[in-house]
């Protein structure tokens, strides 16, 4: 199994890079997704994921809405086999959040 990840340490809403989903010799077509928000006190995000075949018509696969304080994090999992994913901060707020998305599969 590998990892990947597809936003580190973002700071303000954004996109993170394209990533091929990066096919393993015992891939099971399923893919994990662990979202972290850190900061200080209360903290918010919300976070999308994309899956798409071509690099250029997004679908959205999921989304994260994290709340709490010093450190959040949820998980989700996509049996789909897109060949790339991609994940976007729509919301940040909480003193020094930074939100990290990785990718396993």
């Amino acid at each position: 199994m590998s990892t990947v990840n597809l936003i580190t340490d973002l700071t303000a809403a954004g996109k993170g890079t394209l990533v091929p989903r990066g096919d393993t010799q015992e891939d099971t077509g399923i893919r994990s997704f662990q979202f972290g928000v850190v900061g200080t006190g209360a903290l918010a995000a919300v976070v999308r994921v994309y899956g798409m075949n071509d690099g250029r018509f997004p679908t959205l696969v999921m989304t994260s809405t994290l709340s709490g304080s010093d450190m959040v994090t949820d998980a989700e999992q996509d049996d789909f086999q897109w060949e790339y994913y991609q994940a976007e901060v729509v919301s940040l707020s909480g003193t020094g959040a930074r939100v990290t998305v990785i990718m396993g599969g």
